[in-house]
């Protein structure tokens, strides 16, 4: 895990109070958002307004107010859903896209 390789890389697996998720957001260097399905993006929205850098995955919610000009758009592809479940795709940004965004966005 990352986390344990380079302790500039923080996990936080617990639920945080608001003024907590500001903090964190002004602080971040970029905000990160490898969805596979997104209702609106508000943490994106949030860090766009501030002026901090934005990846996501270039589907759902998000596009209505995200685009190749203000943000840096992961592409994806569609996944069907498991035969049972909601009749809906999923875009997937895998590591690769990942990797290439950071690389675009952090000049790397």
């Amino acid at each position: 895990n990352a986390a344990a390789v380079d302790r500039r890389i923080r996990v936080r697996d617990e639920v945080i109070d608001r003024s907590h998720v500001q903090a964190l957001q002004r602080c971040a260097d970029a905000y990160i958002s490898l969805h596979r399905s997104e209702g609106f993006g508000l943490g994106l929205a949030e860090c766009m307004r501030i002026g901090k850098p934005v990846i996501a995955t270039a589907w759902s919610g998000n596009m209505d107010f995200m685009s190749d000009d203000n943000s840096c758009l992961v592409d994806y592809r569609l996944v069907p859903v498991g035969e049972g479940e909601y009749r809906i795709m999923l875009g997937n940004a895998g590591p690769s896209r990942m990797s290439n965004a950071l690389r675009a966005t952090c000049g790397g």
